[in-house]
């Protein structure tokens, strides 16, 4: 979620930021920059998994099968090139094998330790694809709309940084969740009333 907040905006206004930073945009530069925050994304699903393979201390089955997934891409990245398809490609294979290892990963944990992968698709990957696509929304809207330079990136990270952390907190977190949050931020500000923000 907290990569959501900063990816988000970055790939809306991907062109003005590598205007500003590179001056000479290479060609493929927008594209691959927000593909590869895409595949980041990906990846990030399914990056703390490994720990729960690793409790277990059986390894050797996780580790073969997650090498090879991984190994696949170099052969099909090796194929599509062969094939003359555009560099961008690279990227679009890469989101693909992220996203085949985090459902081995998920088969192989729920073999392995009874992992409840319906509930983490439901709680982690499906609730965070959501305020994706809800925080995406306005922040879109504003970069269609705002032609100046600056007021349009401004306008757009700020939405979309604020859009994140509400449809965060009140869409991805659960009660108890939201409610360990808004305690602690009681403890430092106590007139806040906890009751009216959840």
């Amino acid at each position: 979620l907290l990569f959501i907040v900063v990816m988000l905006p970055i790939i809306i206004e991907a062109r003005t930021l590598l205007d500003l930073w590179l001056v000479d945009v290479p060609p493929h530069a927008i594209v691959f920059t927000r593909l590869c925050l895409c595949a980041t994304l990906c990846n990030a699903l399914s990056g703390l998994l490994v720990y729960g393979a690793l409790a277990t201390g059986k390894v050797k089955k996780y580790q073969i099968v997650m090498s090879s997934i991984i190994s696949l891409q170099f052969f099909a990245v090796w194929i599509l090139f062969s094939q003359g398809v555009a560099p961008s490609y690279m990227y679009v294979s890469e989101i693909v094998c992220y996203l085949t290892a985090l459902f081995a990963r998920l088969r192989l944990l729920k073999s392995m330790i009874h992992f409840p992968v319906f509930r983490y698709l439901n709680e982690v990957v499906f609730k965070g694809l959501l305020v994706l696509g809800l925080a995406f929304i306005l922040p879109y809207y504003l970069h269609t709309i705002i032609d100046a330079w600056l007021p349009r990136i401004l306008c757009v990270f700020s939405s979309s940084v604020v859009l994140s952390c509400l449809l965060a907190f009140f869409v991805a977190l659960t009660k108890s969740e939201r409610q360990m949050i808004v305690t602690s931020i009681r403890s430092k500000i106590p007139f806040i009333n906890n009751e009216s923000v959840c």
